[in-house]
């Protein structure tokens, strides 16, 4: 009985962290690693919960040694030991033959923004849209400074899960996603882009790219149903500073 207990439990604990977590939890997703590690704490507890009683021991070992002892069980050592190695190899092979797809469909990284979108009721501009706060840069850079370091704060407070310490799309989460996070250190991210297109791309999230995108698939959210227009900017202003960037302006 233990055995069988044993085993419905592992299977719950893999579903649980697998196709529910995945398609009815949802948020946060859970990285490989993550569930290879509780996987793995998982069998270590079952292994000293089973090994450290004897009564326990022998009630888990028993269905295995009456499969393989007693004469009535002869049906589920043919199972056990021919059709599921049957099974399994088909299974395997199944998966070794090469396979032959469509060609990938081409996807626009850095999409043509619209004219306009919506920040909640206030309808923004794209073109003309811009940094409030990096005036300051040449004007208060003490000032600027401190706007910086708040950007950094919101970033690390929300971003840096998919987007890495480091900027460089690593994130603890980054693994779960596909595509991954954009990587902002790439000399084909942010040095190519106004601060504008950054500025709608994130507050519109992966919901708000246009349909010659949506192969590319982000998975960004919505950050103007978090976040404020002031905080955005100076996420803004960080993730160019924390990438060693500088922003695409008309005159390049």
């Amino acid at each position: 009985m233990l055995l069988w207990q044993s085993i419905l439990l592992f299977i719950f604990f893999e579903l649980l962290l697998g196709p529910i977590w995945n398609n009815v939890i949802k948020w946060p997703p859970l990285p490989h690693q993550f569930i290879s590690i509780y996987t793995t704490i998982f069998m270590a507890a079952m292994f000293v919960y089973v090994t450290s009683d004897e009564a326990r021991m022998k009630s888990f070992l028993s269905p295995i040694v009456n499969t393989l002892a007693k004469p009535e069980r002869a049906v589920a050592r043919l199972i056990v030991f021919v059709a599921f190695p049957v099974v399994l190899g088909l299974w395997a092979y199944s998966k070794a033959l090469p396979k032959y797809e469509a060609p990938a469909e081409t996807r626009t990284v850095h999409p043509d923004p619209p004219l306009q979108f919506k920040f909640h009721d206030q309808s923004i501009t794209i073109q003309t849209a811009e940094n409030p706060y990096r005036k300051d840069e040449k004007e208060n850079p003490a000032k600027f400074k401190e706007e910086v370091m708040e950007g950094a704060q919101v970033y690390y407070q929300n971003c840096f899960f998919c987007h890495g310490d480091n900027l460089d799309g690593q994130g603890p989460f980054h693994e779960a996603f596909n595509p991954e996070p954009a990587n902002f250190t790439d000399t084909g991210t942010l040095a190519i882009l106004q601060e504008n297109y950054v500025f709608w791309r994130i507050s519109t999230g992966g919901p708000g790219l246009p349909q010659n995108s949506k192969s590319w698939n982000s998975a960004m959210p919505v950050w103007q149903n978090i976040l404020t227009q002031d905080q955005i900017w100076k996420a803004v202003l960080w993730i160019y500073k924390g990438s060693n960037s500088s922003p695409r302006t008309f005159a390049k």
